[in-house]
């Protein structure tokens, strides 16, 4: 897993979370090549569908590999009119909370290193009180000890209902659904990211 908040300037802001393919040193080192080469592709102006585009092939190149995929959420936030422009390639548990009600960020591409994809943007607005919530496949596919995955609905709806009201609260909240579902037994990589803009 990997997750990134990054000041590109003093308005805006890129955030990315992305689930690398594979385990142990290989992924490692991939999830740490996704966040630089993004971080860099952003900071040369690009828009989040660009970034994707250019890095869907520098990926590619570094991971030839037919098994070798990411899938990644890239939004940037500008605080001057609360705009999030994003590309999400392939991402599901992507979320932004206004107060009891939810908007999903869906998918706006395929995954990464599919090769010959287009990737497209789509937009929000992310006003402060509002939260992000933006987590990896180890909170969508936690399971039960009898293999039930968690659906998604229940997820969103429990995000819709939580009490939290900091980003901080909202993911200890969703650690513990995960940990009640699973019955303590988390067994996959699990990374919860949540931004609410300062006024």
């Amino acid at each position: 897993d990997v997750y990134d908040v990054y000041r590109l300037d003093d308005d805006r802001t890129l955030i990315v979370i992305g689930d690398v393919s594979g385990k142990g040193l290989v992924a490692a080192v991939d999830t740490t090549f996704v966040r630089y080469a993004i971080r860099a592709l952003a900071a040369e102006g690009l828009p989040p569908d660009a970034v994707l585009q250019r890095f869907d092939a520098l990926y590619r190149d570094a991971n030839p590999a037919p098994e070798s995929f990411v899938t990644v959420f890239v939004g940037i936030h500008d605080r001057r009119d609360g705009s999030l422009l994003y590309a999400n390639a392939g991402h599901e548990a992507c979320w932004v909370r206004r107060g009891t009600r939810i908007e999903t960020l869906a998918p706006t591409g395929p995954i990464v290193g599919l090769g010959g994809s287009t990737f497209c943007a789509a937009g929000t607005r992310l006003a402060p009180g509002d939260l992000l919530v933006l987590a990896t496949d180890g909170l969508t596919e936690a399971r039960t000890p009898q293999g039930a995955f968690a659906p998604i609905e229940r997820i969103t709806n429990f995000i819709a209902q939580a009490r939290a009201r900091t980003p901080q609260e909202l993911v200890d909240e969703l650690l513990a659904l995960v940990a009640r579902y699973t019955r303590g037994r988390i067994d996959d990589d699990l990374a919860i990211l949540a931004v609410e803009p300062l006024p």
